[in-house]
């Protein structure tokens, strides 16, 4: 099965993730970094660096990140060996530049970092403060403004700069949404993986590890169906595949009901699925969390099923988020969820094991409803419980407004925060488009939207009570 990347970047963090599922499932608790980093990087040319001994390092440091599993504060980490090659001066001065007599540049500086040098503005950037408006008043637009990808990719401006010029994450800002991870084109930042554990965890024989697979993998996979990802799944050592599209429908059931009573005290309620917009309201927003659902998400409503059911059981969540590892570790204490890898770090699975998903048989995999399955895409959340106050003939005004991405989330907040949101129902995605999205997939394509529809119109069962008619969620708390 041949495997296409969407950058050099992912590449690499496939063969690393891979090594380190190999680990895991081979039992080792040792290994021998230059061996793996020699393997990845053969030599004896460098490909993206400026020798074959920076890259091997660089390999070796990520493998360190991807195998230390150790309890941290922080889910997101910046490799300091791989953050060395983005611009440290942000505005700069280009050949546009006219040197004209206005000097709009020079008067609109706060701190005096503009002077006229042999005709032409320059910038001393041991002055500059960076905030652009000598950019914002040049005419001729002679002012360039190189920002850093991670710091451009961050909606609540969490990454700074070390005094040599290394990217540094504030974690009193950050939301763990992963979009600094995606977006780095040297993969210089990385999430906190349990590939290693989760590999180890299905080679004990009769386990009892569950995989919940999130709606959105329907696109991940080219040229194979959910069936054939099932009997992978399977194959590596899952005792059973569960979507978590069937916890969607329990959300949109329970969520619904919460709405109805909120709504005799409140003018509006928030959705709490998304835990990077949930960090977005606690941290900056706190004063609203009482318009927030209570509801758990998805993820956490499947696997509270599951673990009623098997008393032994263990569960790892599987898709585009990596914030829903910030999630996870939230609830440890009352053991929810074991694990979550992303699909990125499923695909790494399977290359350990190399299974070739293509030539397999499928194996059946039908819970969720389509509604349940939608709330894979932008949108999906108030949609799905409009249809179940439709289906359900409740009499209450339900006017929803969907924040798509964080930036826009925040618009909305502060909207509400001044009493001045009109809708009454605030779908909160942290990622543009929604999950379908996330920086842990594998393609970010337009077309991925309508793989998941057409999977969502494959669901047995067509609405959320069809789904859940047979399930007994009423003995399970859906609260955080």
């Amino acid at each position: 099965m041949k495997l296409v990347f969407e950058t050099t970047v992912q590449k690499l963090k496939y063969e690393v993730l891979k090594n380190a599922a190999r680990l895991g499932f081979s039992g080792l608790s040792t290994y021998d970094p230059d061996s793996i980093a020699n393997k990845i990087i053969p030599g004896p040319r460098p490909t993206f660096r400026c020798c074959v001994h920076k890259e091997r390092q660089i390999i070796k440091d990520r493998l360190s990140f991807a195998l230390d599993e150790t309890k941290h504060n922080h889910l997101i980490r910046v490799i300091d060996t791989a953050c060395d090659q983005c611009p440290i001066n942000r505005y700069t001065v280009t050949n546009s530049c006219r040197g004209c007599i206005a000097r709009s540049c020079e008067n609109a500086c706060p701190v005096n970092a503009i002077m006229m040098v042999a005709g032409r503005a320059y910038i001393n950037q041991e002055k500059c403060v960076e905030c652009g408006r000598c950019r914002d008043a040049c005419q001729f637009e002679a002012i360039s403004d190189v920002q850093r990808p991670c710091r451009r990719s961050c909606p609540v401006d969490a990454i700074e700069m070390t005094d040599y010029g290394i990217a540094k994450i504030n974690y009193d800002k950050c939301i763990s949404c992963g979009q600094c991870v995606y977006n780095c084109p040297f993969g210089a930042i990385t999430d906190q993986s349990f590939i290693y554990s989760i590999a180890k965890e299905l080679s004990i024989e009769n386990n009892q590890i569950f995989a919940l697979v999130a709606p959105s993998i329907s696109s991940q996979f080219d040229n194979t169906t959910i069936g054939q990802i099932t009997t992978g799944l399977k194959n590596i050592g899952f005792k059973d595949v569960i979507e978590v599209a069937l916890g969607a429908d329990m959300v949109i059931q329970e969520e619904t009901r919460e709405y109805l009573k909120h709504m005799e005290s409140h003018d509006y309620m928030t959705t709490s699925c998304c835990p990077g917009f949930v960090n977005i309201v606690d941290k900056y927003f706190p004063e609203l969390t009482e318009n927030m659902s209570t509801t758990v998400s998805p993820m956490i409503a499947i696997s509270r099923l599951i673990k009623s059911i098997y008393k032994d059981a263990k569960t790892v969540f599987i898709g585009p988020c990596i914030a829903k590892k910030d999630e996870a570790k939230k609830y440890e204490e009352t053991n929810d969820v074991d694990f979550v890898i992303t699909f990125e770090e499923l695909r790494s699975l399977f290359g350990a094991k190399e299974i070739a998903l293509d030539s397999l048989e499928p194996s059946p995999l039908n819970n969720g409803s389509f509604y349940g399955r939608m709330f894979a895409v932008q949108g999906g959340v108030s949609s799905s419980i409009n249809a179940y106050i439709q289906e359900n003939n409740y009499n209450i005004n339900y006017d929803p407004v969907v924040g798509n991405g964080a930036k826009e989330c925040v618009k909305h907040l502060k909207l509400a925060k001044h009493n001045k949101l009109s809708k009454t129902f605030l779908e909160g995605m942290a990622c543009e488009g929604g999950c379908i999205c996330g920086p842990g997939s594998i393609t970010h394509r337009k077309k991925d939207i309508t793989q998941v529809q057409k999977y969502a119109n494959q669901a047995k069962e067509k609405t959320t009570s069809d789904a859940l008619q047979v399930i007994p969620i009423n003995i399970l708390q859906l609260h955080r």
